[in-house]
């Protein structure tokens, strides 16, 4: 007989997301939405912001993000070689014809990896600038999306700057009615934190012991997909994704080469 002494059985919030949306006529709108995403399945705010027209102020997708471009999988991960956090922010939006544009103010700080024992504290003197501009057609969309950020830190040994920086080129093209090819390539320093899931990078910036500084960690990445809809409920999606990373790390006091070179090829 089977032995199942062992057995067990998991309940999860993972995919649970709910939230409340309220409309007051053309001029003003609030929306808040929430899942159990969070580390250890903790609760956790996606979206809570108010806007209008023009302005949105709040916790929303940020200006600097590829995610009209990533193709939807069932995985609550979401795929990777795409960009997209949700910082708080102050945001400004116009609609030029085909041209859309958004900039905004985002509080979006640099995650520090160092050894345990050092103190080191992210001291950016000003919000991180991000935006992008979107060209809209029938037969598709364009992208250019750019971040900057002035990530300065302080630690034991004094101050450190380093520019931030993100770019991302994208674009998606509607081969038919139900088939559309899209593409993202993106180029990152300092600004790692901003991939999604799968090639998400927790750190922005390490300690480089030879110079006595932190620096940004680099890295540049891309995906490729195609989605066809065969019905209002049944779709297909496949995918290529790509993201190289380089830099230097120090862990417990010592030289590392954990971000040297590192290659990653999936696809699905």
């Amino acid at each position: 007989p089977r032995d199942v002494s062992n057995s067990n059985y998991n309940w999860t919030m993972n995919q649970t997301r709910f939230g409340i949306d309220f409309l007051y006529g053309d001029f003003l709108a609030f929306k808040s939405e929430f899942d159990f995403k969070g580390r250890n399945e903790k609760f956790r705010i996606r979206h809570m912001f108010m806007r209008s027209e023009s302005w949105l102020f709040g916790q929303h997708w940020s200006s600097f993000n590829s995610v009209p471009f990533l193709p939807l999988i069932a995985d609550g991960h979401g795929t990777g070689g795409g960009a997209g956090t949700r910082p708080v922010q102050i945001k400004y939006m116009q609609q030029r014809g085909h041209l859309t544009y958004k900039i905004s103010l985002e509080d979006n700080k640099p995650k520090l990896f160092a050894a345990d024992s050092f103190d080191a504290d992210v001291d950016n003197p000003i919000p991180n600038l991000a935006g992008n501009v979107d060209y809209k057609r029938d037969w598709g969309q364009l992208r250019i999306a750019a971040e900057v950020s002035p990530n300065r830190v302080k630690f034991d040994g004094g101050t450190s700057s380093d520019l931030g920086w993100g770019l991302i080129l994208a674009g998606k093209y509607r081969l038919n009615d139900s088939t559309t090819l899209m593409a993202n390539i993106m180029g990152l320093s300092g600004t790692l934190g901003t991939t999604v899931d799968w090639t998400y990078v927790p750190n922005d910036m390490v300690y480089n012991p030879s110079k006595g500084e932190f620096q940004n960690i680099k890295g540049w990445g891309g995906q490729v997909s195609l989605g066809s809809k065969f019905s209002r409920v049944v779709s297909d999606n496949t995918f290529l994704f790509f993201d190289v990373i380089n830099g230097q790390d120090i862990r417990n006091d010592r030289s590392s080469n954990l971000f040297d070179y590192e290659e990653n090829v999936y696809a699905g």
